[in-house]
């Protein structure tokens, strides 16, 4: 296999989270165009159960509660890819844009977590807002790091696709006013 092709772990597991952020914001977009954020009432807690042994039954009982109760378990896995990206960031990758995107990750995740947790618990609109929009940063920085961790972010002249040095200069100077750079 020549060199072009091969792809590190860590970028593909950083793609992967892309994606299933996607996948958990478009679930997001349902639960609020639904109007079903208030479905499961209680927080961490779904209905006084575990949130993850709640049964199958009563969350395919109810459209609402199922969108709501969906929404947190995908959320959660996205929390655990992200724990796991940025280990491997960390083990695997000495430059510090990666780590700091990575670290950034996951105090997102963290903070999107609460965020829709005290959403839930305080009834309010304004945080579930906050909410919204702070998962559309959460987006932004995982793509970041997803690109940062790409082989034609360091070498663009390498590349035999000129859409990948395209997608650098959109994708590059998006982080910059965030990270401080």
């Amino acid at each position: 296999m020549s060199s072009r092709w091969k792809v590190a772990p860590v970028y593909r597991a950083a793609c992967f989270l892309v994606g299933s952020i996607l996948v958990l914001i478009t679930l997001g977009g349902q639960v609020t165009s639904k109007v079903a954020g208030m479905a499961v009432p209680d927080w961490p807690a779904t209905f006084g159960h575990n949130m993850f042994l709640f049964p199958w039954s009563r969350m395919t009982a109810s459209t609402m509660v199922f969108l709501e109760h969906s929404h947190r378990l995908v959320a959660s896995g996205v929390g655990l890819i992200t724990l796991a990206v940025a280990a491997m960031v960390w083990i695997t990758r000495p430059d510090k844009l990666a780590r700091r995107l990575a670290v950034a990750a996951v105090v997102l995740v963290v903070t999107q977590g609460v965020l829709g947790g005290q959403r839930v618990i305080q009834v309010s609109w304004v945080l579930g807002l906050m909410h919204g929009c702070l998962a559309q940063f959460f987006l932004l920085v995982a793509g970041s790091l997803a690109l940062v961790l790409s082989n034609f972010w360091k070498n663009p002249g390498r590349s035999d696709d000129d859409s990948l040095s395209r997608a650098r200069m959109v994708w590059g100077p998006s982080y910059r006013p965030f990270l401080g750079r």
